[in-house]
């Protein structure tokens, strides 16, 4: 019976021991692996912050040059139509325009001209001979801008100034004449955003001061 009693004594001791050992191990297991894994969580999220960030800024600029490349284009291809508008009146007839600027308002399908060339200067010898605002109303459809046209003394519009998506704009917050093809001050960052952050086509293209 001693013998017995000794033998169960010895296999609980060993059972709480193991016991104990087993749970210490397994909390040291635990405790290791939260930092590690809390340190990756940290690192995953900066990186990916830091790099939205970037994609952020890098998007919003493409976005922005896009919308002068457009706006420029859309400066020369006015300038085109009237041009050649111009030459196609003088063909059937009419007066050549004064030397000078004009200005272009498109609102939606609507264009009102008004400066040194109107729709007054339509050949009065061709009865079908489409105007300068039909012509313009056919070119640029739901088109809304405000724009600034030059023309010289041999009736060629040589240089042209297109605000995209206004009917009206301040003078002084867009390029001069004198200013169309060199450099401007614009909003002192980007080629083609005006001082109050309009987009703004340029023909010829005028680069941002200083470059």
């Amino acid at each position: 019976m001693r013998k017995f009693a000794r033998s169960m004594a010895a296999l609980a001791f060993a059972a709480v021991t193991t016991a104990a050992l087993t749970g210490c191990g397994g909390e040291q297991s635990s405790t290791a692996q939260q930092p590690s894994s809390a340190g990756q969580s940290s690192v995953a999220g900066g990186n990916f912050s830091a790099e939205n960030s970037a994609a952020s800024f890098f998007s919003t600029e493409h976005i922005i040059r896009s919308k002068v490349t457009s706006a420029d284009s859309s400066a020369m291809s006015v300038a085109n139509t009237v041009k050649t508008w111009i030459m196609d009146n003088q063909t059937a007839g009419g007066r050549m325009p004064g030397e000078g600027e004009g200005t272009i308002i498109f609102d939606n399908g609507n264009v009102t001209l008004s400066g040194v060339i109107t729709d007054a200067d339509k050949t009065k010898y061709t009865s079908n001979f489409e105007t300068l605002s039909e012509r313009l109303k056919t070119d640029f459809p739901s088109t809304t801008a405000y724009v600034k046209i030059y023309i010289n003394g041999s009736g060629n519009a040589y240089a042209c100034v297109f605000v995209e998506g206004e009917t009206k704009a301040d003078e002084s917050d867009i390029p001069g004449k004198d200013d169309l093809g060199k450099g401007w001050k614009w909003d002192g960052k980007t080629a083609g955003v005006s001082p109050s952050g309009k987009i703004v086509g340029t023909y010829p293209r005028t680069a941002l001061e200083g470059q």
